[in-house]
C-alpha cells in the first residue's frame, strides 16, 4: 500500500505505528536504538534512562512485558531486568502486538514500545485514537498536509510533527 504518513507514535498505549511495507526496516532501527540506551543514575552524565522509581513500579512493567508475551507479542529486544543496583527494565521492543493486548491498551510508564503497522492515515488515525488516554502523540512524514491532517484528527493533548512525544510543561491545561 501505498502511502506518505511514516509513523504515528502515542505515548499513553506506547505505540510506535508505521506502514506495514516498512516495518521490518523500522523494528530494526528500533532495536538499534534500543540496544545503544545507557541506563544509570538519572543524574549521572552518560546516561539515557534511569531507574524506575521502586521495585514495585519495576515488577509491574515488567507484568506488563510477561502480559505482552503471553497475548502472541514477540519481543526483539529487552523485556528483562537488569541486573545490579536499582530499578531498572532493558528497553523492550515488540512486534506482532494486537490492539486487545494489554500492553497496547494500558499506559506501562516504562521503556517498552511496539511497532505496528498500518494501511493508511485513516487507519493510523483510528489506531492513534484507540485509547482511553490522548496525553501525547507525534505524527513523523514528509507530507505536511498529512500531517496536519493527522495532527487535527488525532484525540490527544498534543501532537507534534516530526519530533519527540511528551507533555510540554508550558502548555496550559
Amino acid at each position: 500500500v501505498e502511502h506518505d504518513l511514516e509513523v504515528v507514535h502515542v505515548e499513553p498505549a506506547r505505540r510506535h505505528v508505521r506502514g506495514d511495507q516498512e516495518l521490518e526496516a523500522a523494528a530494526a532501527e528500533l532495536v538499534h536504538h534500543a540496544r545503544a540506551l545507557r541506563l544509570g543514575p538519572g543524574r549521572a552524565a552518560g546516561t539515557d534512562i534511569g531507574p524506575l522509581i521502586s521495585s514495585q513500579h519495576r515488577e509491574r512493567v515488567l507484568g506488563y512485558v510477561e502480559a505482552g508475551r503471553r497475548e502472541g507479542g514477540e519481543i526483539l529486544t529487552g523485556g528483562r531486568a537488569k541486573e545490579g543496583p536499582g530499578y531498572f527494565v532493558e528497553p523492550t521492543v515488540f512486534v506482532k502486538t494486537e490492539r486487545q493486548h494489554r500492553i497496547m491498551r494500558e499506559e506501562i510508564f516504562g521503556p517498552v514500545v511496539a511497532v505496528v503497522p498500518f494501511d493508511d492515515l485513516e487507519s493510523a488515525v483510528a489506531m492513534a485514537n484507540d485509547t482511553d488516554y490522548g496525553l501525547s502523540a507525534s505524527v513523523w512524514t514528509r507530507d505536511i498536509g498529512k500531517a496536519l491532517t493527522a495532527a487535527r484528527r488525532i484525540q490527544a493533548r498534543t501532537v507534534r510533527i516530526n519530533g519527540g512525544t511528551g507533555l510540554d510543561p508550558a502548555i496550559p491545561f
